[in-house]
Parts: C-alpha cells; sequence; structure tokens
C-alpha cells in the first residue's frame, strides 16, 4: 500500500524539464535586457556621431547659418546626409518629442571674439519590446547628446 506513494516521491524522471521550465522566464528576460543595453549603446552612439557631423559642418558654414545650411545640418544629424534621403540613423527620430537645437554663441577670449554652436539632440530610445522597461519598473527615455563647435570658417 506504501510502496506507489514511496516510489512518486523518489521519481526524478522530468525533474531538469521542470527545473528548464522555472528558470527560462528568467534567463529569456535577462537575454532581452542584455539585448536592449547593446541597442541603447548603439543607438547613443549613433546619435552622438550624427551630431558631430552636423557640427563639422556648421563650423564650415556660413555665419549665422542659412536656412539651406541649417536644414542640411539637421539632415547630417539625423539622416547621415546633407540631402536627408534614406533612413533615419536612430528610428527614435520619427517618434514626436524628437527635437534638435542649434545655438550660436560668442565667447570672448582675450581681445578675440570666439563663435560657438551648441548642438543638443533629444532622441527617444526605441526599444525591441515597447512596455517591457515599463513593466520592470523603468520609464521611457530620451537619448540626449550635446556638443560644442568653434565655427572655423570656410
Amino acid at each position: 500500500m506504501w510502496r506507489l506513494p514511496n516510489r512518486l516521491i523518489r521519481a526524478s524522471d522530468g525533474v531538469a524539464a521542470v527545473e528548464m521550465a522555472l528558470i527560462m522566464p528568467f534567463l529569456i528576460l535577462l537575454v532581452i535586457g542584455i539585448i536592449e543595453y547593446g541597442r541603447v549603446i548603439q543607438q547613443t552612439n549613433a546619435v552622438e556621431k550624427g551630431l558631430a557631423s552636423a557640427a563639422m559642418y556648421v563650423a564650415r558654414a556660413t555665419y549665422p547659418l542659412t536656412g539651406a545650411e541649417t536644414t542640411a545640418a539637421e539632415n547630417l544629424a539625423k539622416y547621415g546626409n546633407k540631402a536627408g534621403t534614406g533612413d533615419y540613423l536612430v528610428s527614435g527620430w520619427a517618434v514626436a518629442g524628437a527635437s534638435l537645437t542649434m545655438v550660436p554663441r560668442s565667447v570672448t577670449v582675450g581681445t578675440n571674439t570666439v563663435y560657438v554652436y551648441t548642438l543638443t539632440a533629444t532622441v527617444p530610445f526605441d526599444p525591441i519590446l515597447p512596455g517591457l522597461a515599463s513593466l520592470l519598473g523603468f520609464d521611457d527615455f530620451n537619448i540626449e547628446a550635446t556638443l560644442e563647435q568653434a565655427y572655423i570658417g570656410n
């Protein structure tokens, strides 16, 4: 009479499958988190490089910028080319809330006046799984980059 319950208690068939079923959601979440972190780094790098390209362009353009030069600099930061063709460097540029500002200012150094452009980009991060960060208690966030470039001229 006690042989059946004792045999069930000592049985180890399927234990590995049960353990894997218990651990797998955490492993999947860990892998997705690592992938998302890599995407944050990649998108931040793309925003910074686009901003650097735009800063180098405005440093060589006329001071103050004309409308066409402003548009070309914005296209360089967002698309990677002056024409504004192709895909965005970062998909977050297409999201409402993305912004790019170019503010000129002058700085006096001794007796010389140096013109400096400050470029600031704010781009919403575009995750693979939207809502996962909110589920884990993190708010959606923006990638922000600021770069200052002295005006060099032609």
